[in-house]
């Protein structure tokens, strides 16, 4: 058989395969390259060490492939010195940091061999990553080194420095810190620095130590707070690094911190930077976990033994310097140690007591062997009275606190505490006799407390039953023939008893909030319609001023809520009050917002009223809530007032969980703040939004006010109901634009006109639009602020659409628009309830029984019902009035409470107890209604609470005496006798 003759290039590339199996099949990694550093062959171990594909580095440079910059060029100077050194260098070994393709550092263990060829010098390179291996030495030196510093048991503020440098340069750090956990401040703090000694001290350092960190931030933060370790490769990809600025100017690439911990605690963060890129290992974690552990293990026990120091430290000030006396006794009754308190007690010197039997200073030996054989049985003495012998011969009295201290069984020594109660014990005997006289004067308050509740009652009566006389009569005179001079005479008589029933009130009102006897009466009521009722009749005495009136209610504020309206009334009445009384020109502005959002059912509004008056200096600022004060306080002062309306304000302010306050400037105005918690009442809706119709929205509409915050109240609200406001400040200005607009051809629809403006008032105004040609305009709404004879008779004949008096209510202002534009047929007059209910014959007479003892009240009670064509039955007491009642039937009873021989709290009860006898002839339950010049806390209540179906507080207006028996007729509907 013929050899086989293979070629010579088959020869050669076989063998160049051969080479590359070889190759490849070596455990390590096996590099070649030639005298310029460029690779020639790259093994498959290599390729998985390095991170580089063989067929990406083949005739590139070593160099700069796998080496940092840094020490490219001297391994560039390294292989040209085995070039230049002749035909037989030896191997060179080291240990380098290299960079894999993915761009992280390990550190390899390389042997370079060079040889010589005829067509130059090759270099094979044999290395192995030994980045795990040193990893581990490394651990293992860093845990050995910790365990060092903590077996040394050096110092507190010692450890963590020592501790910081052991990991640093074991692990290869270039920086760390220590950060101080303080728990109760929730902050962190750098407490230690260290730095290898190739850095020098960099703006990363410095920033960093003046760092004070919360829980989560930065990195220290988050992990004090998640309690974990946290490893950042690459500082500048980390958004949430405070310092990444600082970092990459002092070259740190890579950051990790690991929290100390002593059991669930985290006590601190040790926090490391380097230069290089580094990827965390779990052993590396479980590492920092082993010494974080040890560490917070070490901190706790530091921490325990400061505070064993400080406790024996304290127990030994305590004992020293204890106030009372302190002993230790030792089994068999000798005193082993006493404190000063102890010493100066008994009046001893130490060498006369320390040392001795305690028995010994026992007045008594019997009480001492009383307590002992307590003590001995294992039993704790507490306040065991005896007499302890002082120098001298003295004695005192003492209460001894003793327990033993047992060790196995036996009693070690026993601990006393000694009081001296010599003087507790005179003070008891002096107690004693102090007691009886605090019982006597306790019962004397009370009773004068009865007598103060009791007075108010009766003053209350006493002054509003001549009132009721007063007040009844003049308005009885009034409705009689009277010359024009006997009008004029009464009804200044009607006003002074109305002015002198306000002080009465006033001063009932403050009198029974200091007793404690007024209370508040929720009740569910309509916020709009309650101020638009409030303001009228304030707004005729602002209007008779020349002051404007502006209430405004934010659109969010609910219609329905829960509260005392009579009180918040009241409230309003004398800061709107005062408001016109202190005004001279300008305006007076109420103002309602939410100043809480709904909590519970409970909402709190503020309400503001603002005027231009004459402001309040600041010195009077600080007590204008205080009682009997005003800001002008002297005799001849200008404005009258009995001083207590701001302190009853500011007490019923007070009672609504509120709080008032006041802004105020001499000379140009002052705003009074209050709030108060009102309930959502159950069938309220959300705040006044009033929706307008779609033929509303984009409406050109033209204001014309000189009143800047009417204008700005308007304009807020027709913006709400999407028109199209335009503002004027005066009549020439609304005038030029109602012109300009009509020369554009988008004339004003709708013109709201202020009736009284200088220069050109509202109806000029409206006569000059009438008199031009071309304006355009469809319809005019005039707004006045006060009422004038023959106002609404020169509006009819101006052609002006509708006449609303300020202020206006939102709702009114949409229903006249509405109207006035042809959007709603107006309003048909709706029938009104009959004031009283109408028999089946059409007769509306009562029959009606009056238990009244006063001659004055009983007239004026009479004549008030006859004039509504009742038939009244007088009753002088209410025992007559129970005869009387026996004798006949009555439709109504009304019952003065207080009354001789039988009041009428006893005569109402004597009535329901003859309705519910088993024997009584009656079928209907007899309606009565209370008629008091009580008006105490409680009153209503007791009325109700006796029987009583209604109640009418005197000084009695007709008015509500008719509106009460309506009402209570209606409840007790079907029980109404026609004759």
């Amino acid at each position: 058989m013929d050899s086989l003759i293979i070629p010579e290039n088959s020869q050669t590339r076989l063998a160049s395969h051969a080479r590359t199996l070889l190759l490849d099949a070596a455990l390590d990694c096996i590099i070649t390259i030639d005298q310029l550093g460029r690779i020639l062959e790259f093994n498959a171990a290599a390729e998985h060490t390095l991170g580089f594909l063989r067929g990406d580095v083949l005739n590139e440079e070593l160099v700069q492939r796998v080496l940092p910059p840094p020490e490219q060029q001297g391994f560039r100077d390294r292989l040209a010195k085995f070039v230049d050194g002749g035909p037989d260098p030896e191997a060179w070994q080291d240990e380098s940091n290299w960079v894999r393709g993915d761009g992280q550092s390990i550190l390899v263990e390389f042997t370079l061999h060079p040889i010589h060829t005829p067509d130059g010098w090759l270099f094979t390179i044999f290395l192995r990553d030994i980045t795990a291996r040193r990893r581990m030495e490394r651990r293992v030196r860093t845990e050995h080194a910790v365990n060092r510093i903590l077996a040394m048991s050096p110092k507190r503020d010692e450890v963590s420095a020592r501790i910081l440098q052991a990991i640093g340069e074991n692990l290869l750090w270039d920086i760390g810190f220590f950060w101080h956990a303080e728990e109760e401040a929730g902050l962190l703090h750098c407490s230690d620095t260290w730095r290898s000694d190739e850095l020098g001290t960099t703006a990363f350092e410095l920033a960093t130590a003046k760092l004070t960190l919360a829980r989560g931030i930065d990195l220290p933060g988050r992990v004090w707070k998640s309690g974990a370790t946290s490893w950042i490769p690459q500082l500048a990809d980390d958004a949430n690094y405070l310092l990444k600025t600082e970092a990459y100017l002092a070259g740190f690439e890579t950051g990790f911190a690991f929290p100390v911990r002593g059991g669930q605690e985290v006590l601190g963060v040790l926090e490391f930077y380097g230069k290089r890129l580094e990827m965390p290992d779990d052993a590396l974690l479980q590492t920092f976990a082993v010494i974080g552990n040890q560490l917070g293990q070490y901190l706790q026990r530091q921490r325990a033994m400061a505070q064993l120091g400080r406790r024996e430290q304290e127990l030994a000030d305590f004992f020293d310097h204890a106030s009372l006396g302190l002993r230790w006794v030792g089994p068999d009754g000798v005193i082993l140690k006493a404190n000063q308190a102890e010493l100066e007690l008994l009046e001893l010197v130490r060498e006369e007591y320390v040392g001795k039997p305690l028995a010994g200073f026992f007045a008594d030996e019997d009480r001492f062997r009383i307590m002992w054989a307590q003590l001995e049985r294992g039993k704790t003495v507490r306040d065991f009275e005896s007499q302890m012998c002082c120098r001298r011969g003295a004695v005192k009295d003492v209460l001894i606190d003793a327990n033993g201290l047992w060790e196995e069984g036996r009693l070690v020594h026993v601990r006393s505490i000694t009081r001296d109660v010599t003087d507790r014990k005179q003070f008891e005997r002096a107690l004693a006799c102090q007691a009886e006289e605090l019982r006597e004067a306790r019962v004397r308050a009370e009773a004068a407390n009865r007598a103060k509740s009791e007075f108010l009652a009766n003053m209350s009566h006493e002054i509003r039953t001549p009132m009721n006389g007063i007040l009844g009569m003049t308005e009885l005179a009034l409705t009689t023939e009277l010359s024009a001079e006997q009008r004029d005479y009464l009804q200044m008589v009607r006003d002074s008893a109305n002015a002198l029933l306000v002080v009465i009130n006033d001063i009932l009102d403050f009198s029974k909030i200091e007793a404690g006897k007024l209370e508040l009466d929720p009740i569910p009521f309509d916020v709009r319609d309650f101020l638009d009722r409030l303001l009228k009749p304030l707004c005729h005495r602002a209007h008779a001023k020349g002051l404007e009136v502006i209430c405004s209610v934010a659109l969010d504020v609910p219609d329905m809520m829960v509260g005392d309206p009579v009180r918040l009334q009241q409230i309003l009445i004398n800061l709107v009050g005062n408001a016109i009384k202190f005004t001279e020109r300008g305006e007076i502005a109420l103002r309602v917002c939410i100043a809480e959002l709904e909590v519970g059912g409970v909402w709190t509004l503020q309400f503001s009223v603002t005027d231009s008056g004459i402001g309040i200096s600041p010195e009077k600022q600080r007590s204008i809530f205080d009682p009997f004060t005003q800001a002008d306080g002297s005799t001849t002062r200008k404005y009258g007032g009995t001083g207590l309306g701001l302190t009853i304000t500011s007490r019923l302010v007070s009672m609504m969980a509120g709080r008032i306050w006041l802004e105020s400037t001499a000379g140009v105005g002052s705003t009074f703040h209050f709030t108060a918690r009102l309930g959502k009442a159950n069938t309220s809706r959300v705040a006044a939004k009033p929706l307008s119709p779609q033929a509303l929205w984009g409406l050109p509409v033209l204001v014309i006010d000189d009143n800047a915050t009417n204008r700005t109240l308007l304009f807020e609200l027709l913006t709400h109901w999407q028109m199209k406001p335009s503002l004027a400040e005066s009549g020439r200005e609304g005038l030029a634009k109602l012109r300009e607009a009509a020369a554009c051809g988008t004339p004003f629809r709708l013109v709201l006109l202020d009736a009284r403006m200088p220069e050109l008032d509202g109806f000029t105004v409206a006569e000059q639009m009438q008199a031009s040609v071309g304006l355009g305009v469809a319809t005019v709404l005039m707004l006045s602020s006060g009422d004038q004879p023959g106002d609404a008779a020169r509006s009819r004949s101006l052609g002006i659409a509708a006449y609303l008096s300020k202020p206006i209510r939102q709702a009114e202002l949409l229903e006249t628009l509405l109207r006035c534009l042809g959007m709603r047929p107006a309003k048909s007059p709706q029938p009104q309830p009959a004031a009283w209910p109408t028999s089946v014959n059409g007769k509306s007479s009562l029959r009606i029984l009056l238990a009244e003892d006063s001659p004055v009240n009983q007239l004026l009670a009479v004549r008030i019902l006859e004039k509504h064509g009742h038939e009244v039955a007088v009753a002088e007491t209410g025992l007559k009035a129970l005869e009387m009642w026996r004798e006949r039937p009555f439709d109504l009873v009304l019952m003065d409470v207080q009354m001789p021989e039988m009041d009428g709290m006893e005569a109402t009860a004597a009535i329901r107890a003859e309705e519910h006898a088993p024997d009584s002839r009656r079928t209907r339950r007899q309606p009565i209604v209370a008629m008091t010049a009580h008006a105490m806390k409680g009153d209503r209540e007791r009325c109700l609470e006796a029987g009583m179906d209604g109640y009418v507080a005197k000084p009695i207006q007709a008015a509500e005496l008719l509106r009460a028996i309506d009402e209570v007729l209606a409840a007790n509907k079907g029980d109404i006798h026609v004759f």
